[in-house]
């Protein structure tokens, strides 16, 4: 019960980043569709990162090296 839990909350946090990118952009990209899953991420709700990529077809190590490279500019 808990896996089928986390795969629905996972899967609704996926649906509203596809709902928050189709109604907000023009042109849809990678950084927009990683900048919507951290703030889904962020919610109380708190879908996977993982879970998210995989119903939305993105690849998980894009985001992480997106993270990564975020994570190591200087100011």
């Amino acid at each position: 019960m808990p896996r089928l839990k986390r795969q629905l909350r996972d899967a609704e946090g996926a649906i509203e980043v596809l709902k928050k990118i189709n109604r907000d952009s023009e042109q849809v990209t990678t950084e927009k569709i990683y900048q919507e899953m951290d703030v889904q991420h962020a919610l109380e709700s708190h879908p996977s990162i993982n879970g998210m990529c995989d119903y939305i077809g993105i690849s998980r190590s894009g985001y992480y090296q997106r993270e990564k490279r975020h994570n190591h500019q200087s100011p």
